[in-house]
């Protein structure tokens, strides 16, 4: 995918330019490269195709920032981000959320035949719940195959001379394919968000409080009694603290027992006193408490060429 043509975009808040090397997850077309090109225009892209090789090639140094999907509003969490982030407490001085960046997904037909020979369509689960409508009533005998994304599914509809993909527009030139069908789903129905981590020294600009809006995201675990997390989230609520989000994942080798990670929206006065004031009165109720990062929530549009 080139940068100039492939995709064009604007952020809500201008754009950083940055020169470095940013990691995206999935293949090559999919909505995190989209992602990578739109917010780092100027850097170098590379994919990965395991959430852990790219949180790994973050540590390691050979990626310096990278863009993963952390939330669909039709799929829900996704479950591969939530345990490389929850990892992030033993690299809590290196790395960090440094921004989210949300997008409203367009989905659009993808193929390389005409419409009327299509009989199979493939992607991930959640565009082809999402287009289900469409595609019943306009190919109501075409057979639906789920993909591991909609990158995958492109490159399958690259192949198959009776196929196509539902995914994102950039794909198409990617996998040399057709947008066949735009806008298949209706606005809004299928957003998704996306975070950028890496290190604390590589925040910069992208950190500042010039976004619409700035969010935090703790990673705690709690002493095994009755109200553990209703202490801390009556903290909360004692701070004005919206909370946006709060997710459970399994500890481990400890069946029963759980962790949570917490997203909230953060005050714009007194900001810093008042949120260093939350973390040291949450500590003393939990068994261990790590911030995964303080970041400017980004809305994010494409526009075709």
């Amino acid at each position: 995918m080139k940068n100039t043509k492939a995709t064009k975009c604007k952020a809500a808040s201008e754009a950083v330019q940055v020169s470095c090397r940013v990691g995206y997850f999935g293949l090559p077309g999919s909505f995190s490269h989209e992602m990578a090109i739109c917010r780092f225009p100027d850097a170098s892209h590379k994919s990965f195709e395991e959430m852990a090789i790219g949180f790994e090639k973050l540590r390691s140094e050979e990626m310096d920032k990278i863009v993963v999907p952390f939330e669909n509003s039709i799929g829900g969490a996704i479950t591969d981000t939530l345990d490389q982030l929850i990892l992030l407490e033993n690299w809590e001085k290196d790395f960090c959320i440094q921004e989210q960046l949300v997008y409203e997904v367009s989905l659009c037909l993808l193929g390389r035949v005409p419409i009327s020979k299509i009989k199979r369509i493939y992607s991930h689960f959640v565009p082809l719940t999402a287009s289900r409508p469409w595609i019943q009533k306009n190919f109501p005998s075409a057979k639906s195959i789920l993909s591991a994304s909609t990158s995958a599914a492109a490159k399958r509809a690259a192949k198959d001379s009776n196929g196509a993909a539902v995914g994102n527009a950039g794909a198409a030139p990617v996998y040399k394919l057709k947008v066949l069908a735009r806008d298949i789903t209706p606005p809004s129905t299928n957003v998704t968000r996306f975070l950028v981590v890496g290190s604390h020294s590589g925040i910069g600009v992208a950190a500042s409080h010039d976004a619409p809006s700035a969010r935090g995201m703790v990673h705690l675990r709690l002493p095994n009694k009755s109200g553990a997390l209703a202490d801390v989230l009556q903290m909360l609520k004692r701070s004005r603290i919206n909370l946006t989000q709060i997710l459970s994942r399994p500890v481990q080798g400890k069946p029963g027992q759980h962790q949570f990670l917490l997203e909230m929206d953060l005050p714009e006065k007194g900001a810093p006193k008042k949120i260093s004031d939350l973390w040291s009165k949450m500590k003393k109720s939990t068994r261990s408490l790590h911030l995964l990062g303080v970041y400017p929530v980004r809305p994010m549009n494409f526009q075709d060429p």
